[in-house]
This record gives structure tokens, sequence and C-alpha cells, in this order.
């Protein structure tokens, strides 16, 4: 999955690390676009999770460094651990893509590549993405 979307343009952002805090952070958050798309969490050149937003990449991001919502505390929390418990490293890939319009509705393109990537015959789900298909 990280070649198509290589292929289609991603590149690395940077980094989930643990500050001193400890807290979960972001080094190279700077370099997020603030613009809807995707974004992947790496390790090991494999994707273990892929997500989209309407709103900034920057933004979501940030947000599963707080881990406040459900979705995100779940994703922060397995972060957390592989990083705590086994000293992985996580990159992060974006792919930042504009919102279209359709006879004057609003399509968010990101959610609809997100949706068709992880419900393709020919991936695996990353697994980090819990949910049916």
């Amino acid at each position: 999955m990280l070649s198509k979307l290589r292929a289609a343009g991603a590149w690395r952002i940077g980094k989930f690390y643990l500050s001193e805090f400890p807290s979960l952070r972001i080094h190279g958050i700077e370099n997020a676009p603030e613009k809807p798309g995707i974004y992947a969490f790496v390790r090991n050149r494999r994707v273990v999770y892929l997500g989209s937003t309407g709103r900034t990449i920057r933004q979501r991001l940030t947000e599963y460094c707080r881990g406040q919502q459900k979705k995100n505390r779940a994703v922060h929390n397995a972060l957390w651990n592989a990083i705590t418990e086994d000293a992985a490293s996580f990159s992060i890939w974006v792919l930042p893509m504009p919102d279209r319009r359709y006879h004057g509705l609003p399509v968010c393109v990101a959610k609809g590549v997100e949706w068709r990537l992880l419900n393709s015959d020919g991936y695996a789900r990353p697994e980090f993405n819990w949910g049916s298909r």
C-alpha cells in the first residue's frame, strides 16, 4: 500500500516519538499540509494505519497525540504501546487532496480514496485499522 501512496505523490513528513513528559508527539508536524487528504502511519515500510480527513492533515494528526476521541484514543494507545514496549518507530506519510464539488455538493476525495484502499481485495487491512469492511 505504501508503494501505491508514494506513486500517487505521498511523502514522509516525520515520525511519532515520546517526549520527556512522557507524551506522544510528532517530529516534523510543521511539515504536515494544512489541506485535507490521506495520511498513513508506517512501521518497517508497512502501512499500519491509513486515515483521511476533510479538515487539515496537520489538525488531524495532532488529535492522535492527544488521544481524546474514542477512535483517536485506540490508535493513540496502540502507537504508545508499540513505542514504549517494542521501541517501534512509526513514520508518517501524507498525500494532500483537494475537495471537489458534485452538482454543487461538497465531496471529500480523500474519504473516497481511503475507502477504496481499505476495501480493495489487493490490500491487507492495516493492523491499526479496526472495523469491518
